[in-house]
């Protein structure tokens, strides 16, 4: 299935030039649909396309054997009697350069951070055929894609030679929800309740969604996608953490885990101080490459009065919803019953935990229903004020502040029932916490999935309440 991602193959077409060469780079968390992006725009692209892809590192395949198994897929791809000339990157890479030769040519290198890995300076390798032989070709483009953010730093957008060679730079995020949604267009009569609890397990990630049968029940796609050991979601995380990182695995393992399962977000130095770590150094290392991984996102402390003063703090939230429900409960039922099938304690907490993450990680997706337009959004995240002697602490799910000086503190809930009326006590005492100016306006946004009483409604204390269903329909 394919849907959506428009903007994202406009942005590719408009990243070749007819009258130049041109690089551009497309990243991702692994399994958002990059691929099937690219292999899409390949599909409407109206000159020569020419894509190759690379597999994890292998300790057992030495170089030369790696540079062979790429001479067979030019091969392939060139559709060429003989295996092409691959005593050296050098003469592959020129190889390949020299059969695109046609004006308006797309050359794709997928997973590139896994190419070379053994041949130290391999990139600078590609820049000079590029820079030598690419450079002056028209209307070609050299698309580079990968998960591993980090490295497309490092070895690409940051690196000198690169520099200002960039033509796009394109990340592709999750499906918005009104799209992955349309998983279950064939089966209309699938609550929309339904598709929330599936939605909350693995969010707007293409290749997730596509393993549930939107004919079956939620605990039936529950059970066989994650829970037996047959699933395709019962041990992903082990196998994308191991294609990512080579290292650190065990202190970023750590990391997610005590994030996952902490009460309240944490800055690094609070999870170094949990953990017994330094926050300097590896800890500091390991939370930047997560974040580039797409697994955390650092949320700015910022102080409300000073429209905004952005703190000098950073609270650490994990915002892929698989990873979270693999921390939150399934690594630690596979600790106590390895190759077993696995249960989930607490499910609909859990689930309000996940919709609660989802609804933050879409939020521009609904700021419309609210009246907000991006351009006047300061801050947008969820808000920690800490505890001291002076002032009570609270924490708020979703805290949009926009430079008009007006604030929508957004109470999120996943019930099994419809709230009732006690929701409003309980979103009253953030408000009371909560230090603000005088100056600022408050408006407070219930978002729920069961819907909400008659007493919350007749109360007319929320400023505006947003249904689940409005989300999927955008």
């Amino acid at each position: 299935m394919f849907f959506g991602r428009q903007e994202e193959l406009k942005a590719l077409a408009t990243a070749i030039r007819s009258d130049q060469s041109t690089v551009a780079i497309v990243k991702g968390r692994r399994r958002v649909g990059k691929t099937t992006l690219i292999k899409e725009f390949c599909r409407q692209f109206s000159g020569k396309s020419f894509y190759f892809t690379n597999s994890p590192p292998d300790p057992k395949i030495t170089d030369a054997k790696e540079r062979e198994l790429f001479a067979d897929q030019a091969k392939r791809v060139f559709g060429l009697p003989y295996r092409p000339p691959h005593e050296s990157w050098y003469d592959l890479l020129s190889f390949i350069s020299d059969q695109c030769r046609e004006t308006n040519t797309l050359l794709v290198i997928d997973e590139i951070n896994w190419m070379g890995t053994k041949t130290p300076g391999f990139i600078n390798t590609f820049y000079q055929v590029r820079e030598t032989q690419m450079a002056s070709k028209k209307g070609f483009l050299l698309l580079f894609a990968g998960s591993l953010t980090s490295w497309l730093k490092e070895h690409i957008l940051q690196n000198t030679g690169w520099v200002g060679r960039i033509s796009l730079d394109l990340t592709v995020p999750e499906l918005p929800l009104h799209l992955a949604a349309r998983f279950w267009e064939s089966t209309p009569r699938v609550s929309i309740q339904e598709i929330v609890r599936h939605l909350c397990l693995v969010g707007g990630v293409p290749r997730y969604l596509e393993e549930f049968n939107p004919h079956d029940a939620f605990n039936k796609n529950l059970k066989r996608v994650f829970l037996q050991p047959s699933g395709m979601l019962y041990d992903e995380f082990e196998k994308v953490f191991s294609e990512l990182f080579s290292h650190q695995h065990g202190v970023m393992r750590e990391m997610l885990q005590a994030l996952a399962t902490s009460s309240t977000y944490l800055t690094l130095a609070e999870l170094a101080e949990q953990l017994g770590r330094s926050p300097n150094g590896v800890l500091s290392d390991a939370a930047r490459a997560l974040e580039d991984a797409g697994f955390i996102r650092r949320e700015s402390s910022w102080s409300i009065a000073k429209n905004p003063a952005i703190g000098r703090r950073h609270w650490l939230r994990i915002i892929d919803n698989y990873t979270l429900l693999y921390f939150r409960s399934m690594w630690l039922g596979k600790q106590r019953r390895p190759g077993q099938t696995l249960t989930i304690e607490n499910l609909q907490v859990i689930l309000g935990l996940q919709w609660e993450n989802l609804v933050v990680n879409h939020q521009q997706q609904w700021w419309s229903f609210l009246g907000i337009e991006a351009r006047d959004v300061v801050m947008a995240h969820p808000y920690r004020q800490p505890k001291t002697q002076r002032r009570r602490g609270c924490q708020i799910d979703l805290l949009i502040q926009t430079r008009h000086n007006t604030l929508y503190l957004c109470e999120i809930k996943f019930l099994e029932n419809p709230i009732g009326v006690s929701i409003i006590e309980e979103v009253e005492r953030k408000i009371q916490a909560l230090r603000r100016p005088r100056q600022f306006s408050l408006r407070t946004v219930l978002v729920h999935v069961n819907g909400v009483t008659e007493g919350v409604v007749d109360a007319s204390y929320f400023d505006a309440i947003l249904s689940a269903e409005q989300l999927l329909k955008g």
